[in-house]
Order: C-alpha cells, then sequence, then structure tokens
C-alpha cells in the first residue's frame, strides 16, 4: 500500500520531528510503502491555497499512485473545518483515505 505522510507546524521555530518518526514507524509496522513526506511549517488555519506543501501533495497525487495519507493528528491537516472538508473531499474523490494516528481512525476502509 501506498501512503503519504504529511506533517504540519504552526512556526518556524517548532520541529515535525516527532510527527515523522512516529508515521514512519506506524507505516513500517503496517507495511506500507511510503511514497513521498510533506512537511510544513505554517498556521493550521491558513487556506489551503496558500499551504505549499499540501499544494505539492495534491499535484504529486494527480501523478502517482497513492492510497492512504497519514497524519498524526486531524490538526495536522488543518484547523479551519471547511479548508479541511476540503482536502477531504480532494483525497476521497481520488479513493484515498486519511489515517489520522492519534485516534487510529481513517476515512475510507
Amino acid at each position: 500500500m501506498n501512503v503519504i505522510i504529511l506533517t504540519r507546524v504552526s512556526k518556524e521555530s517548532q520541529s515535525y520531528e516527532r510527527q515523522i518518526r512516529d508515521l514512519r514507524s506506524f507505516a513500517e509496522k503496517s507495511d506500507y510503502t511510503i511514497v513521498a513526506e510533506f512537511n510544513e511549517k505554517i498556521s493550521g488555519a491558513a487556506k489551503n491555497e496558500d499551504r505549499k506543501a499540501l499544494t505539492e501533495l495534491s499535484i504529486f497525487i494527480e501523478l502517482n499512485k497513492v492510497d492512504k495519507i497519514l497524519v498524526w493528528e486531524l490538526s495536522r491537516l488543518g484547523r479551519n473545518t471547511l479548508e479541511v472538508l476540503k482536502s477531504l473531499e480532494f483525497f476521497h474523490t481520488k479513493g484515498i483515505s486519511l489515517f489520522v494516528l492519534n485516534y487510529n481512525i481513517e476515512t475510507l476502509n
């Protein structure tokens, strides 16, 4: 199964290394193939079109086979409900599931 890791922190002074480590570990235990990682430092309230990593992730999805996106917690996808829902709709139209590690939930099974 091909997966993408997506991490986000709000401030330049913060690190997303813990998110990356935990998500890589989960992927390894689940026997997933990590095909890309997208990491960004930007407010979760930013609009999707203003998020460089999310834009790059969307382009990657258009060009590659991806089954699942892994995030550490839902707020890493965003804090603006409408923008999060837009992302979920885009993923789902492509048949891509979102897995949220801290809740152990998945949007498509």
